[in-house]
């Protein structure tokens, strides 16, 4: 296990250890979805695709908070 720093390396640990548990390569989520050798179960496709939701509300947040930090940061340096 790697350290985790972010939620974003939190979310590559699950996925890691979901496509441990299945047998799946490791690859983005996408790729294992989209992939039309990948014979998935209805479960698996479930899981991927809230996993990516889940992925995207996140990035879309750490992307505020850091614009949040670059714009407190310029207030701060006035």
């Amino acid at each position: 296990m790697s350290v985790i720093t972010n939620r974003l390396d939190f979310m590559s640990e699950v996925l890691q250890d979901f496509c441990t548990l299945n047998n799946l390569e490791f690859l983005s989520a996408d790729d294992l979805l989209h992939d039309p050798s990948n014979e998935l179960s209805e479960y698996q496709v479930d899981w991927l695709t809230g996993y990516i939701q889940t992925w995207d509300i996140l990035q879309d947040n750490e992307y505020a908070q850091c614009v949040d930090r670059l714009v407190d940061a310029m207030e701060a340096s006035k």
